[in-house]
């Protein structure tokens, strides 16, 4: 089970820049991509703790709500891994694939353990809830990492609502989020993916 080894402040004071297109490579996109894998880490790592098993990212993760609740149930009886999605995590706005899926750990468990379907609605709240999450854990509202992480729940939650697919590079529609605002992020990538 990795562990959060970098818990910077940086990010949480930054806010995105007025007028300044904000890249992958920039100082404070990667700050706050350092301070987002600390929250998700801390949050799936303590999920692990409190119930007896962790994750292991493979191809083919349950995909249903029901497939997921039946992979939970085990892993709590057995203590052996949850499967999660190793898909569309090399570009991400949490910086690395192993963040990703420590995301989607603790996302799957909540749904479970909040009793929250893959529905429209259902996935909302529980983008609500990690939003709430990050923001007690020291995220900063109004900063670059609140910004991303509200592009990755929020956004993506929304772009599935419409689009009825995943967003296939998260870090950029997380960039664009950051740059030119949901209504335009989400614009953007129906017409880049538009397959």
């Amino acid at each position: 089970m990795p562990k959060n080894t970098q818990n910077s402040a940086q990010s949480r004071a930054a806010t995105p820049p007025s007028g300044q297109l904000l890249t992958a490579d920039r100082p404070a996109i990667r700050a706050a991509q350092a301070d987002l894998r600390g929250f998700v880490f801390d949050l799936a790592n303590d999920l692990a703790t409190r119930h007896g098993f962790d994750w292991n990212s493979v191809p083919d993760a349950p995909s249903t709500y029901s497939d997921l609740k039946r992979c939970f149930a085990a892993s709590k009886t057995t203590g052996q891994s949850l499967p999660v999605s190793d898909d569309n995590s090399s570009a991400t706005v949490f910086g690395t694939p192993e963040a990703n899926h420590a995301l989607r750990f603790a996302h799957d468990v909540l749904h479970v353990t909040n009793g929250l379907s893959f529905n429209p609605r259902d996935e909302y709240v529980l983008a609500c809830e990690f939003m709430d999450r990050a923001e007690n854990w020291g995220i900063r509202r109004g900063s670059i990492a609140w910004y991303l992480l509200l592009s990755d729940a929020v956004g993506q939650a929304l772009f599935y609502a419409v689009a009825k697919r995943y967003v296939k590079d998260q870090l950029h529609f997380g960039l664009d989020f950051v740059n030119i605002g949901l209504h335009r992020a989400l614009l953007a990538e129906v017409k880049r993916h538009n397959d």
